[in-house]
């Protein structure tokens, strides 16, 4: 059986580790680098993200 690419399931992927990098950036930039002001607003931005795709995951369990 061929595969075949589910473009949702691939971009929601794609959208998941963008914001999992987000989120990461705000951690080290607040931790490691000492730039609490700006690490703290992109680590807030990485958790809206990585919220947001919890809808965006719903409608795909048929998929698993």
């Amino acid at each position: 059986m061929l595969w075949i690419w589910n473009t949702g399931i691939v971009v929601i992927s794609l959208f998941g580790f963008v914001s999992a990098i987000v989120f990461g950036l705000g951690m080290v930039m607040t931790m490691v680098w000492g730039m609490m002001t700006l690490g703290i607003i992109l680590g807030f931005v990485g958790v809206l993200m990585l919220a947001a795709l919890l809808p965006m995951v719903k409608g795909f369990e048929e998929y698993g």
